[in-house]
């Protein structure tokens, strides 16, 4: 029976692709998440400031 592991020269190219591909999807979602609570913030902010107006 053949050995059907990858050759450890194979193996850290795709250690590093993956590596990279993991960081960058999360820096992505954490730009996404910054972006909603920046964006809650400033309905709660735009609330505060029509509810301070005088009627």
């Amino acid at each position: 029976m053949k050995n059907r592991f990858r050759s450890p020269r194979r193996i850290e190219p795709l250690r590093t692709v993956a590596l990279f591909g993991i960081m960058g999807c999360a820096m992505a979602w954490g730009l996404v998440e910054l972006f909603a609570l920046q964006r809650s913030r400033y309905h709660a902010w735009r609330e505060r400031q029509h509810t301070a107006l005088p009627r």
